[in-house]
């Protein structure tokens, strides 16, 4: 079985942190849990059409699929594929998504009420210092 989970980092790891949002990883690293053996890949699936890369993925042998969030459209199109969708919110390195994963300590992802993936970038995005000031001007 192959998992895949997003990261931030371009140099993927087991320490690399996940990605907040599927398609906004800059890359993924790919785990066998066969042979616990790893390797990771660029996302050069963003700006893709959804079906595209859902189809991409089945194709590279991909069956799970650990996010914290994702839009509505890649949500339907992977679960089309027969991917399935595991939901961590709180792992701070990609190690510990797997151990989750492994134990069985991870849920399936409900799926999105309608959000699309600027609606999601809209409600993770954290004001900067800038921006929290002008609420008091």
């Amino acid at each position: 079985m192959r998992v895949l989970i997003g990261t931030i980092n371009e140099d993927v790891s087991l320490d690399a942190q996940p990605a907040k949002i599927f398609s906004t990883a800059r890359a993924f690293l790919i785990y066998e849990t066969n042979t616990k053996q790893f390797y990771s890949i660029k996302n050069t699936f963003y700006g893709a059409k959804e079906p595209h890369i859902a189809k991409d993925l089945k194709d590279l042998g991909i069956d799970n699929i650990i996010v914290e969030d994702i839009c509505i459209g890649c949500y339907e199109n992977l679960k089309r594929e027969g991917i399935e969708i595991w939901e961590d919110k709180d792992s701070i390195y990609l190690r510990e998504s797997l151990q989750k994963f492994e134990l069985g300590g991870l849920f399936v992802k409900p799926r999105p009420k309608n959000f699309t993936m600027h609606k999601i970038l809209e409600e993770s995005h954290e004001p900067s210092l800038e921006e929290e000031l002008k609420q008091y001007n």
